[in-house]
């Protein structure tokens, strides 16, 4: 996730890039090394994986309804928090990997907030 996210800055935010690259940078570091470690530890059991149909319309339904969520959550706290609304409309689209923070960001930071 985290490379993706300092490409997409790289393409729509240069200039905000190097203010993201390494703490960006660390945190995939330690999400490597953590999974290796875990992975390493892990104990080798074989489990049946029961898989539902992936064209399911109630989970794409739920993600969708979250998505729009995230999206009037980010609306609402920016009129009346300003910038400040942004860390709780992070944590919260950071549960399902919304991303829908970068373009935010960059209109805040082109406009020197």
């Amino acid at each position: 996730m985290f490379p993706r996210i300092i490409f997409e800055v790289a393409v729509v935010n240069p200039e905000l890039l190097h203010q993201i690259l390494v703490p960006a940078s660390i945190m995939f570091l330690v999400g490597i090394v953590s999974t290796l470690v875990l992975w390493s530890k892990r104990k080798k059991t074989s489990h049946k994986l029961d898989v539902d149909t992936p064209f399911a319309i109630k989970p794409a339904v739920k993600f969708s309804a979250f998505f729009l969520a995230v999206l009037l959550l980010q609306h609402f706290s920016h009129m009346h928090l300003g910038y400040h609304g942004l860390y709780a409309v992070s944590l919260i689209s950071g549960l399902a990997d919304v991303e829908r923070l970068p373009c935010p960001l960059r209109r805040w930071h082109s406009a020197g907030r």
